[in-house]
């Protein structure tokens, strides 16, 4: 079917989703549809290290299975609020990692590529719900690789969601980069950014 560069996936997730909540709603309370969409948009279809392993050099793939992945679970989140949530009482969220991003200086370049970094972070994942388009960093930047929601998606997507778990592993010290490394692929590329470093790292126990 093509996994999630399928815009079908949407409607499978949310039958998937439907299984789920009829099954296990009585016990779960707190749902979780997708976690690190992220990684699987990057390391699935642009570096190829996840499953399905896709590595084609196709700009567009990862912003499209993100797209679908957003999609998808606001699909999910309106099944549960028009069939289960009134007796079940539940909640569904949507779980997002993010590397913080601190500005390498104080000159105006790094700041705004330091807030690049969480737009391509952040932003591509939860702007849409939130606020009906992806950021408009990521639309100047990304330009016709990335795809644009319909009303009936916006419609969709609006506030379709009960909490967000952040998986917060580093943060980052961001520079300005106008000449990215030629051999990263093209989500790092139009970034322009630089890591220097690390500011903080978690450890769990």
């Amino acid at each position: 079917m093509g996994g999630w560069l399928s815009d079908k996936i949407v409607e499978y997730f949310a039958l998937y989703a439907e299984a789920c909540f009829a099954n296990f709603g009585d016990r779960v309370k707190h749902w979780i549809t997708i976690n690190e969409p992220i990684q699987t948009c990057i390391n699935a279809y642009g570096v190829g290290i996840f499953a399905p392993g896709l590595c084609k050099g196709v700009a567009a793939e990862p912003f499209l299975a993100g797209h679908h992945q957003i999609l998808a679970h606001a699909a999910a989140v309106d099944v549960y609020r028009r069939k289960f949530k009134a007796k079940q009482g539940g909640q569904v969220g949507f779980v997002i990692d993010c590397e913080w991003a601190e500005p390498k200086s104080d000159k105006m370049e790094d700041q705004a590529a330091a807030a690049r970094r969480i737009d391509f972070q952040l932003g591509w994942f939860l702007d849409p719900i939130y606020f009906g388009d992806y950021p408009e960093s990521m639309r100047q930047r990304v330009g016709e690789y990335l795809p644009k929601f319909s009303e009936k998606d916006r419609e969709l997507m609006r506030n379709k969601i009960d909490f967000i778990g952040l998986n917060h592993y580093t943060s980052r010290i961001i520079g300005n980069q106008p000449n990215p490394q030629p051999q990263e692929i093209h989500f790092y590329q139009v970034q322009q950014i630089e890591r220097t470093g690390k500011t903080a790292l978690l450890h769990y126990p």
